[in-house]
């Protein structure tokens, strides 16, 4: 009896060795090949996806394993873009997704422009601002993302060549967590499936809207730089919209100001042929958005409150006063100019 214990204790203690073997056998590298193979994780993947991805390139010898071993791993699979070899074995690749070293968290704030966005990213990531610029800017790359049909809400609109960037206002503003040997392109692919994620539950809304996708992130863009507080946007965007549908400018100060021609208020019925100039007569919308606009900006556009405005304007300390006729409005000015709280 006392034997068959012994046997049976002894079965048990190879089958764990065995089991054991096994599963660290499974974490060895695939070969001893040295050769870069880059690897991207992308934001909210699972660490289930991310073991089959391993797997499917040829990284790691079982994905089963691979995933046991991460769940038990004391560390979070950041996403980003990695270097990895074939040589190296799961537990070191699974060990440089969670070690931080190499990846940056950059916060894009609503209400910036382009070249402000692809500043940030030169300045925390190895990446030549004028290069990124130029890339991002040409027509090749642009007709790219505009081909690929993830990307719905970017057409042809962007190739207007009034426009100084096409993807103006199409970046959405968030925080994201780049690795450092991110390329302009990680960048913008990465910002545009977040604007993709974000746009989606109001496709209908913007389908159905009177305004293309780009006219609404246009005007979405030019409400976030009027309205400093959230609570302003819709009232904003309800006197824009009113003001498009009766064939007027829109007569903000935020698109003259965003132009390359340094358009001074002087000089604004004089330089019409600026497609970003909204105080003439036949540009009643700017050719294009003039920052990137948070969703409740865009929400305003899509979703507008029904309200009979024509005309606002902000004293010193940013409060809107809203009003119906241009009488009303002129007389609103100068109240605010005799209390000395007018700031043009």
């Amino acid at each position: 009896m006392k034997n068959k214990k012994l046997w049976i204790l002894g079965g048990i203690l190879a089958f764990i060795i065995i089991l054991v073997g096994g599963f660290l056998l499974m974490l060895r590298p695939v070969s001893d090949s040295d050769e870069n193979i880059d690897f991207i994780i992308k934001q909210g993947e699972s660490t289930k996806t991310v073991m089959s991805n391993l797997a499917e390139a040829n990284l790691i010898r079982s994905k089963f394993v691979a995933y046991i071993y991460a769940k038990f791993h004391n560390g979070s699979i950041q996403a980003g873009k990695y270097s990895l070899k074939r040589s190296m074995s799961t537990m070191d690749i699974i060990k440089s997704f969670s070690n931080g070293k190499d990846v940056r968290n950059i916060t894009f704030i609503e209400g910036k422009t382009l070249s402000e966005y692809i500043k940030q990213v030169s300045e925390e990531l190895d990446i030549d601002y004028d290069e990124a610029m130029q890339k991002i800017d040409s027509k090749e790359y642009l007709q790219g993302l505009i081909d690929n049909e993830d990307y719905w809400f970017l057409t042809e609109d962007i190739l207007n060549a009034k426009i100084y960037h096409g993807l103006e206002g199409y970046l959405f503003p968030d925080t994201y967590q780049f690795n450092m040997s991110s390329d302009i392109n990680d960048v913008v692919i990465r910002m545009l499936n977040n604007t993709k994620v974000k746009l989606e539950p109001y496709r209908d809304d913007i389908e159905n809207s009177p305004y293309s996708i780009h006219e609404i992130l246009t005007l979405a863009s030019i409400v976030e730089n009027e309205g400093a507080r959230q609570i302003d946007r819709k009232k904003i965007a309800s006197t824009f919209i009113n003001r498009l549908n009766i064939g007027m400018t829109l007569g903000s100060d935020v698109t003259a100001k965003y132009t390359k021609d340094n358009i001074l208020p002087d000089d604004y019925l004089s330089k019409c042929d600026n497609g970003y100039n909204t105080r003439c007569e036949n540009n009643t919308l700017s050719v294009g958005p003039i920052s990137s606009a948070s969703i409740v900006s865009i929400l305003a556009v899509v979703r507008p409150d029904d309200y009979d405005y024509l005309y606002f304007v902000a004293d010193c300390d940013g409060m809107l006063y809203y009003n119906k006729t241009e009488a009303e409005h002129i007389a609103e000015v100068n109240r605010l100019k005799a209390e000395n709280n007018w700031c043009e």
